[in-house]
């Protein structure tokens, strides 16, 4: 039994204000710290790491620890996880046992692992399934945990940071890129258990071993919820969940998927196409949002995890904006169903596939009033020195030739060099006078054209 398992009702509830949309909720073992029980809830953003990415941590009385607290709790569950995610290196340590009993001979600069870490690996092994299967952990079952981590780490810190060349050795091997070819299988192997502890893929975010302490410390900082300044996860990202939700049960499981079961009962199965046509559609959309959901939380979470890098840039202004190219692709949409709609009328009369020409073309006009008012359009335009975000887009100022506004001061429109279509971005209302303002000196600064709408430049 692992030290998180998914979070039940009560916990999701009490940390809904600050979750992620579109990832799990996990909750923690009961640990005890000055004779008062806390219980970390969280969220991972890259499974193949033990980083918690979001959190807070509750006490007793389900009410939120201070962050001294809270951030000692992060950290024994972070070694928790760190011991699971390290588990194999008790095969791999074996094997290497009976490589080196059997004569095989080790790599000049890689030598076998050796006994003084085995041992202590066993005893951090030891020391964990001792208290895994406790449902609370006490003072002195995490205090012996995190001490017998730490011996080990200071014994096993050398050895990792040369074993995480290895990974990079095998990348480049499919690049066609020269390899040593004496590299022992056995100590790539091990590389690989390690290499995802200090490093967040989706966040750019690496780690050398040597700084574990360091990092898990950041790490608890940055992912806290009540202390960052920088909002991961909006009400329209919220929002979106509950609208998707929404179709699924009500439009799907209430209203469509009865009517073509009756149509099957009555006309036999070929509506069937059309209920399954429906599902791909919605799971479609469902895929779609999820992934904009999981790539807006990692921009966003970068601006925090980066904040370590001195070199990093940080957002200098922000508004609010809807997104105009999202809202053109879903209006050719409805008007393509209108065109089917009307092609089987012509064709067939009002038939079975005309009635589902109709249903679909209802839908996606109903749709398509709604989506230019959801939350799925709305965007966070956030500009740095050298580049400008949308949404989970990122627009480096080379990418811009020129950056044009209409008559309005409503709508921005961005010309890129890579692509003959724009991107457009429909400014909220209360932002629009300190946008224009900001963005004429940003095109300034950055030697961007900025101008007055010309129809005439889409064409260039």
């Amino acid at each position: 039994m692992a030290v998180l398992t998914y979070a039940n009702k009560k916990y999701r509830t009490l940390f809904q204000p600050y979750r992620f949309a579109a990832y799990r909720i996990f909750r923690s073992k009961a640990i005890q710290i000055d004779s008062v029980s806390y219980v970390l809830v969280g969220q991972i953003t890259e499974e193949a790491g033990g980083i918690i990415t979001n959190y807070l941590v509750f006490d007793e009385a389900k009410g939120l620890a201070d962050q001294q607290i809270a951030k000692q709790v992060y950290k024994i569950v972070v070694y928790a996880q760190m011991v699971e995610g390290l588990k194999n290196l008790s095969k791999i340590f074996h094997m290497q046992h009976k490589m080196r009993q059997a004569g095989v001979s080790e790599l000049d600069g890689f030598e076998f692992v050796s006994e003084e870490i085995a041992r202590s690996w066993q005893s951090v092994m030891a020391t964990y399934q001792a208290i895994d299967k406790k449902k609370v952990w006490y003072r002195e079952d995490w205090l012996v945990l995190l001490q017998d981590m730490t011996s080990f780490w200071k014994l096993y810190e050398e050895r990792a940071e040369l074993l995480l060349l290895f990974p990079k050795k095998e990348l480049e091997k499919k690049m066609n890129k020269p390899v040593l070819i004496d590299e022992p299988p056995w100590f790539v192997r091990e590389a690989r258990v390690i290499a995802p502890l200090f490093q967040i893929k989706t966040l750019e975010v690496e780690v050398e071993p040597m700084k574990w302490e360091k990092w898990v410390q950041f790490s608890a900082k940055c992912a806290l919820a009540t202390e960052r300044e920088v909002i991961i996860s909006t009400k329209a990202d919220q929002q979106s969940v509950k609208i998707m939700r929404g179709f699924f049960y009500i439009l799907l499981v209430g209203i469509l998927t009865p009517f073509f079961v009756y149509r099957m009962y009555v006309d036999g199965l070929e509506h069937l196409f059309f209920l399954v046509l429906f599902f791909t559609i919605y799971m479609a959309l469902y895929y779609t949002n999820r992934y904009c959901l999981r790539k807006s939380v990692y921009v966003r979470l970068q601006d925090v995890w980066q904040a370590e890098d001195k070199q990093v840039t940080k957002p200098i202004f922000s508004a609010k904006a809807t997104s105009v190219n999202m809202g053109v692709s879903v209006f050719y949409v409805s008007l393509a169903t209108i065109f089917m709609f009307g092609g089987a009328i012509y064709k067939n009369g009002f038939d079975g596939l005309a009635l589902f020409t109709l249903i679909l073309m209802i839908f996606t006009i109903i749709f398509n009033i709604w989506f230019l008012y959801s939350p799925f359009v709305e965007k966070d335009v956030t500009f740095y020195s050298d580049k400008l975000r949308a949404g989970h887009r990122v627009f480096p100022r080379t990418d811009m030739w020129q950056i044009s506004i209409n008559k309005d001061d409503i709508t921005y429109t961005l010309y890129l060099t890579y692509t003959k279509e724009p991107y457009e971005l429909y400014i909220e209302k209360e932002y629009r006078e300190q946008m224009k303002l900001f963005m004429e000196k940003w095109c300034k600064d950055n030697e961007i054209p900025f101008t007055l709408f010309r129809k005439e430049d889409r064409n260039i």
